[in-house]
C-alpha cells in the first residue's frame, strides 16, 4: 500500500484542511496517510476535531506557526525529516505555503519518490510590500524546481503561477479544484433559516447579507462596512452580518462604531443592530441558510471556500473579480463580479440583487447546481487518485 505523507499549514478552519482531511480519509484503503500540521494562531478556529472525528491519523508540527521563523522553520524541518524517516512515504504532499516550503525541502532532502504541492492560494500580491513578494517568488521558484507536480485550484491560477509569476512551466502544473463535503447545504434550510434568524432577533422579511471569513486585511472587511450606510439609504428592512473572527474583530468594530453604523458584537449585544460580527462558526450549513445574499470583497484568493458553500446552500452572490473567484463562480450566472476595491461598482450590484427577488432567486438556483458538479468531494478525491497513481507508476 502507497504511503502519503500530507503536510498542511495549520489545523484551521479553512479549505486546504478540509482537503487534507477528506483525502486521508476517503482515499483509505488504497493508500496510507499520515496527516501533519502546524499550530494555530490566537485568532484562529481549531479544527483538530474534524480529524478525529473522521478518524484520520494526523500529528502536531509544534514549531511551525505561520510567519517565518529561522529557529522554530529549522526545527520543523528537522521533525518533518525524522518523521519522513520513520514513516517512509512514497509521496510528500503539501498544501499551502509555510507548509509547501518547510515539507517540500524537507523531503527533498530525504529523497522521497514523489513530492506534490498544492497552491490553495499565493502570497504574490495583495499581503506585503514587493522586497518581501519578491523574496516569496524566489523561493516558490527553487521550491517548484525540487517538486515532481504543481497542483494549482483553478484554470486562473495556473496562469498566474505559470505565465504571470514565472514559478513553474505549465506543463508542471495540474488543476484540481476543491471539494467539500456539499450534501448539508441543502437540507432542512427552512429549520435552519428560523435557528439562525431567531438566535439574532433577525425577522423573516429582513434582507440579511454576509460576508464570512478571517478578519485579516487581504479580506477586504472595510469595503464590505463602507457599504453599509449607502445601501441602507437605498433599501428597506436590511441587515449586515460579518462572520469569522481574526486579529482585525476590535479594529473592524471601531470602525463600523465611527461611521455610525449600530453594532452587535459577542461583548456588546444589541437588538436591530445594522451590523452584527457573529465571531467564528463551524456550522455554516446553518449560518448560509439565515443569509439571502452573500458579499466577498477580497484582494486576493485562491478558491473561496465561502463561495462554494454559498452557492451550495443557494445564495446568490456579490464578489470582487480577483484570483480564481472567476473560476470559483458562473459570472452573471450565479454571481455578478465587480473591480477589486471598487465600492461604487459593488454598491451597484448589490442594490441590483437586492431589489430584484427573482434574479437573486434564478442566480441561487444556477450557483446550486454548478458547484455540484464542479466542487464535490467525490471528484476531489478521484482526480487526486489518478494523478497519484499516474505519478507512482513514472
Amino acid at each position: 500500500m502507497p504511503k502519503i505523507l500530507r503536510i498542511i499549514h495549520r489545523f484551521s478552519l479553512s479549505g486546504p484542511m478540509f482537503n487534507a482531511a477528506y483525502l486521508a480519509k476517503y482515499l483509505e484503503p488504497e493508500f496510507e496517510t499520515l496527516v501533519l500540521g502546524g499550530v494555530n494562531g490566537p485568532d484562529e478556529k481549531n479544527a483538530e476535531y474534524i480529524f478525529d472525528d473522521m478518524n484520520v491519523n494526523y500529528r502536531r508540527l509544534d514549531q511551525m506557526g505561520r510567519s517565518l521563523n529561522y529557529s522554530k522553520d529549522r526545527q520543523t524541518v528537522k521533525q518533518i525529516r525524522s518523521i519522513i524517516k520513520e514513516f517512509k512515504p512514497d509521496i510528500v504532499h503539501t498544501h499551502a505555503a509555510k507548509a509547501g516550503a518547510v515539507g517540500r525541502f524537507s523531503a527533498h532532502r530525504e529523497s522521497v519518490p514523489v513530492i506534490l504541492h498544492t497552491f490553495h492560494g499565493h502570497v504574490f500580491h495583495s499581503y506585503f510590500n514587493p522586497l518581501k513578494t519578491k523574496f516569496y517568488i524566489n523561493i516558490e521558484r527553487y521550491l517548484a524546481s525540487k517538486s515532481t507536480k504543481i497542483v494549482a485550484i483553478s484554470p486562473a491560477q495556473k496562469k498566474e503561477l505559470s505565465q504571470d509569476f514565472s514559478i513553474c512551466a505549465s506543463d508542471k502544473i495540474e488543476i484540481i479544484p476543491n471539494g467539500f463535503e456539499l450534501e448539508k447545504f441543502e437540507t432542512d434550510q427552512e429549520t435552519k433559516r428560523n435557528k439562525f434568524r431567531s438566535e439574532f432577533g433577525i425577522k423573516d422579511e429582513t434582507c440579511l447579507i454576509g460576508i464570512v471569513g478571517r478578519l485579516a486585511p487581504v479580506k477586504n472587511h472595510e469595503m464590505f462596512i463602507d457599504l453599509i450606510p449607502e445601501l441602507l439609504k437605498s433599501n428597506e428592512n436590511l441587515q449586515f452580518i460579518i462572520v469569522g473572527g481574526g486579529e482585525l474583530e476590535a479594529d473592524l468594530i471601531s470602525y463600523a462604531k465611527a461611521q455610525n453604523i449600530s453594532v452587535s458584537s459577542q461583548a456588546d449585544k444589541k437588538s436591530n443592530a445594522s451590523l452584527i460580527f457573529a465571531s467564528w462558526r463551524t456550522d455554516m450549513d446553518v449560518v448560509y441558510s439565515g443569509l439571502d445574499l452573500v458579499f466577498l470583497c477580497s484582494l486576493n484568493e485562491g478558491t473561496p471556500v465561502s463561495l462554494i458553500e454559498a452557492q451550495a446552500a443557494s445564495k446568490a452572490i456579490v464578489a470582487t473579480k480577483v484570483g480564481g473567484i472567476s473560476d470559483t463562480v458562473l459570472e452573471d450566472v450565479s454571481a455578478l463580479l465587480v473591480p477589486s476595491n471598487d465600492r461604487a461598482s459593488f454598491a451597484a450590484a448589490a442594490n441590483q440583487l437586492i431589489k430584484d427577488k427573482a434574479f437573486r432567486n434564478n442566480m441561487a438556483t444556477a450557483g446550486k447546481s454548478f458547484v455540484k458538479k464542479n466542487y464535490s468531494r467525490e471528484r476531489l478525491v478521484n482526480d487526486y487518485r489518478k494523478l497519484y497513481n499516474k505519478l507512482l507508476l513514472n
